[in-house]
Parts: C-alpha cells; sequence; structure tokens
C-alpha cells in the first residue's frame, strides 16, 4: 500500500468517524444540553467563549439530566471526537501541503487538539464545581480552552480550504 493511498485512508475513516461523532452529539446530546428557557448554549459550541457571568448562568439554569447527559455520553463522545477530528484534518493537511506550511498546520492540530481534550476536563470541573465556591479563575482556564480548540480548528478549516482552492487551480 502506497503512502498516499493509506493518507487517503486514514482521511476516510477519520472524516466518517468524526462525522458520526458529531452527529451523535447534535442529535443525542445537545437538545439535552440547551440550558433554561433561553436555551442557552453549552460550553463546548461557544467558539467565541463565554466570561464568568455567561458560565454561572448557564451552570444554574442546566438541569440535574443536562448535567448528567453532559458529564455522561457528552463527554463519552467528546472523548473520541477531538482524535478523530485531529486524524483527518491531519492526513488532509498531509495530502494537500509541503513544506514548513505542513508542520506549521500540524502543529496548529495539536494544539487545537489538546485544547479541546483540556476543555473537556475543565468542563467536567465546572460541572462538577460547588457553585458558590466556583472562582472566575477556573472560568477562564476552561474559556482558553475553548478558545484555543475554536481557535486552531478555525485556522486549519481555512487553510484547508485554501489548499483545496490551490489544488484545484493546479489542475485547471
Amino acid at each position: 500500500m502506497s503512502r498516499r493511498w493509506a493518507l487517503w485512508l486514514v482521511f476516510g475513516l477519520s472524516f466518517v468517524a468524526a462525522g458520526a461523532l458529531y452527529a451523535a452529539m447534535a442529535t443525542l446530546t445537545l437538545p439535552a444540553l440547551l440550558a433554561g428557557p433561553e436555551a442557552l448554549r453549552p460550553f463546548d459550541v461557544r467558539p467565541l467563549g463565554y466570561d464568568a457571568a455567561e458560565a454561572r448562568a448557564y451552570l444554574a439554569a442546566l438541569s440535574q439530566q443536562g448535567r448528567a447527559t453532559y458529564l455522561g455520553l457528552q463527554q463519552r463522545l467528546d472523548f473520541w471526537f477531538p482524535a478523530a477530528n485531529a486524524l483527518w484534518m491531519g492526513a488532509a493537511v498531509l495530502l494537500l501541503f509541503g513544506g514548513r506550511v505542513r508542520f506549521v498546520l500540524l502543529a496548529v492540530i495539536l494544539a487545537a487538539t489538546l485544547g479541546d481534550y483540556s476543555e473537556n476536563a475543565a468542563v467536567a470541573a465546572l460541572l462538577t464545581a460547588d457553585p458558590g465556591t466556583l472562582s472566575d479563575a477556573t472560568i477562564a482556564t476552561a474559556n482558553r480552552f475553548t478558545l484555543i480548540k475554536s481557535l486552531g480548528t478555525s485556522l486549519v478549516w481555512l487553510a484547508l480550504l485554501g489548499g483545496l482552492f490551490m489544488a484545484w487551480r493546479r489542475r485547471k
């Protein structure tokens, strides 16, 4: 099996896995994680982050069932999602880019993935903390991980779209 064929295989399998995990989270857990009558969004789907007041409002509005879903099924699905997401993005980078750009993008993928896993741990800490003792610093740390994940993933998506456009132009 050639290296290029192996990359395509990794890309395809991990892309499908990431898509299935994302679909499962969007349909199975997200509805339970929307909190209160305002349907406040969970931490994982706030790409621009959140401040301490927004985090406290979400935690206060989240039902016990929502909290159990967040700490249970959502955390289990989100354990596998960052790895599957990193695999397909990494394979795509290796297929589309060479030189230094390739290594920079792989480093961004690694940072975003580590940010995602750190976000998961930080969110679990927010969900299990006593609301009366939850510090602004703890919330700010969780928010930083959310921002690292979101910014890194967005940069890689933009680079991949640019790489696809350049590959299309070369073929024309």
